[in-house]
């Protein structure tokens, strides 16, 4: 048997086609199913009655008789984030009983004694659709056959010269009052025309069809509760942001393309998170550590070097008349003088040791176990590497550039990150003020 199944996703700030919120025709969100799916606690889910599809408040023809099951997804501090709906095609569950063995026919009601299948699909949900339950009209003990017992019961029907072998599913484990009654009607001249053994025999093989039937709806209701219960989870714990694993739910119909669906908008938010946190930590033109990411480096260094008896030392460096580079070349041409400089520092220091841009033309090398004879030298070399630099321009023209770099050590000239910045930015001035294309110490 193969269940057809629909699956949408709904959310407070979803702007997808099937938003609840962006169709002021559809009015997804102001659906019974919908506002009372929200009520529910995390990880439960509303299984709905049979019910005839909508479209813009209209019943859709012909008839498209759904099963809905829905859930929440809460966000990490309790609130509706959206809400998970599948649509379960019925059709799909009761079409392979539309051709009965002869002289057998097969009915389904619901609790209301709609018709949910019947022989006459003309018969069928005539209460949904404004008229009076088949059931009530058909047999004038619907109100005895409509109460809920357990196993089968046995009815002759004299005027219809057949017997009605009924039984009755709840098919939802968290509303007791949703049941489907399931029947086989089977003419008396069958059961006359095959004789005792044989009508015995056809008996038991429709109570048998009957059983199979309740067995496939309590499966329907089990193949839409437990993978919709094992995604809801997963769905709440991602709006939480915890980390999370989807389950594999081995299937091909749409719950599978589900749960694909979810696993590839987890790697997304995966990918989107990561890219999220360099971006949180790293500048956007340079790719080097920004300002937050530095400061947060450099307190912890400072730190370890003074609990250890540590080295520290720091340069400042900033390029020597930027500001005439981006008004004879112009600023793309300046962020490419940027790209090109942090792309020599990050070549030039060493794995132990990390650069940062500070802000506009102004990086920051942090060089842990490093004393300040040893920075100068290092820092000298950097200079010299920066002043044989060039940037090709797309007109054949190339820019060179100088940098002045301030160095400072820690403890010499300061012991908290504030005070070895003012050391480190007095000396970068000073090489400025000496000519530029220098490094200078406090």
């Amino acid at each position: 048997m193969i269940l057809k199944f629909g699956v949408k996703v709904w959310g407070q700030s979803n702007n997808s086609k099937n938003s609840c919120y962006s169709d002021p025709k559809l009015r997804k969100g102001q659906r019974d199913y919908v506002r009372e799916t929200i009520r529910l606690q995390p990880n439960q889910q509303h299984l709905s009655r049979v019910e005839l599809n909508k479209e813009h408040g209209s019943i859709v023809f012909p008839l498209q008789p759904v099963m809905r099951v829905a859930a929440p997804i809460h966000t990490k501090n309790g609130t509706v984030f959206g809400v998970v709906v599948i649509n379960a095609d019925f059709n799909a569950l009761v079409d392979p009983f539309d051709a009965p063995p002869a002289n057998v026919s097969f009915i389904m009601a619901d609790q209301k004694g709609d018709y949910l299948l019947h022989p006459d699909k003309d018969r069928r949900f005539s209460h949904a659709l404004g008229g009076s339950p088949g059931l009530e009209k058909d047999y004038s003990t619907f109100k005895q056959m409509l109460r809920f017992h357990e196993g089968y019961e046995f009815q002759d029907l004299t005027e219809q010269s057949a017997s009605l072998i009924e039984t009755h599913l709840r098919y939802n484990p968290l509303d007791q009052t949703q049941q489907i009654m399931i029947a086989a009607l089977v003419s008396h001249d069958v059961i006359n025309e095959l004789s005792q053994g044989y009508g015995r025999r056809l008996t038991f093989g429709v109570v048998i069809t009957v059983f199979l039937i309740s067995i496939g709806m309590a499966l329907l209701a089990r193949r839409l509760t437990r993978p919709i219960n094992q995604l809801t989870i997963a769905a709440d714990r991602i709006a939480k942001g915890d980390e999370v694993r989807i389950p594999a739910i081995d299937r091909r119909d749409e719950l599978g393309q589900m749960a694909n669906a979810f696993q590839t908008m987890l790697n997304h938010l995966h990918a989107t998170q990561q890219e999220l946190e360099h971006l949180a930590t790293h500048d956007a033109l340079t790719g080097l550590y920004n300002r937050k990411a530095l400061e947060n480096r450099i307190e912890e260094e400072l730190h370890r070097a003074a609990r250890y008896n540590r080295d520290l030392s720091v340069f400042l460096l900033d390029i020597d008349h930027f500001k005439s580079i981006n008004d004879t070349y112009g600023h793309l041409s300046g962020d490419s003088v940027l790209q090109c400089l942090a792309k020599e520092l990050e070549v030039s220091i060493r794995k132990t040791d990390y650069v940062a841009r500070y802000g506009g033309e102004e990086f920051i090398v942090v060089l842990p176990e490093t004393p300040l004879q040893e920075a100068m030298g290092l820092a000298e070399r950097l200079r010299s590497s920066i002043a044989a630099l060039s940037v090709p321009l797309d007109t054949d023209t190339k820019i060179k550039m100088t940098a002045s770099i301030g160095v400072a050590a820690f403890p010499v000239h300061g012991q908290s990150w504030q005070d070895l910045l003012g050391a480190a930015d007095a000396a970068m001035y000073a090489a400025k003020n000496a000519g530029r294309d220098q490094i200078k110490t406090p």
